[in-house]
């Protein structure tokens, strides 16, 4: 059965109980025309690393604000897409990924 499995608003909090900066990766579904010009206006680090599909960000603050920052749920032609926080990784990528992870992942 599928549904909709959300982390609780207090996920990654810091010392002080406010939200970290944390390494997201945003894949769109459906990609609407104003979703590059929106990641544009929002307050993050993106990636400039091409993934097919995929989007790497550093933001500060939870999941959902990020979604909800991003404009999914709402109907400001950004399109539909799922933002998933970044705990671990492995693979292969361009030396480019690697150094922009390293340098995000522990909010710098």
């Amino acid at each position: 059965m599928a549904g909709i499995w959300r982390r609780p608003e207090h996920f990654r909090p810091g010392h002080d109980g406010k939200a970290t900066t944390v390494i997201y990766v945003i894949i769109p579904f459906e990609q609407g025309k104003g979703f590059l010009s929106k990641l544009e206006t929002l307050d993050i680090s993106v990636c400039d690393v091409e993934a097919p599909a995929a989007y790497f960000v550093s933001f500060n603050g939870t999941t959902r604000k990020l979604s909800e920052a991003i404009g999914y749920g709402d109907d400001e032609g950004v399109g539909s897409g799922i933002v998933i926080p970044v705990s671990n990784y492995f693979g292969y990528a361009s030396a480019e990924l690697w150094e922009w992870l390293e340098i995000h992942q522990n909010g710098n």
